[in-house]
């Protein structure tokens, strides 16, 4: 899932996707979206722990790169690019939802 953020903020999107291999998606618009949430208690909660997630992340990443350098912290972010790009292998395809 992407774009929420915009959704439920009324921001700008600030995600990016990137296919890896072929892929099927299937998109909603804001309204929709809202409309789901509302409808679906479980699906709101789904939404509420990814956010959580990625919030703690960011606070993870936050503390751990405030006392750094600037040559340290790029340091730290291409060593985590590396590994997430690691993972997924190196043919990648970009795609974007407008």
């Amino acid at each position: 899932m992407f774009g929420e953020l915009s959704v439920l903020d009324n921001g700008p999107r600030s995600a990016t996707a990137i296919a890896m291999q072929p892929t099927a998606i299937a998109q909603l618009s804001g309204e929709e979206f809202l409309d789901e949430l509302s409808r679906s208690p479980n699906l709101a909660f789904d939404v509420l722990r990814e956010l959580a997630a990625h919030l703690r992340i960011s606070n993870l990443r936050a503390m751990s790169r405030a006392s750094d350098n600037l040559a340290e912290r790029l340091a730290h972010l291409l060593l985590e690019l590396s590994h997430k790009f690691r993972r997924h292998g190196a043919r990648r395809r970009r795609s974007s939802c407008r």
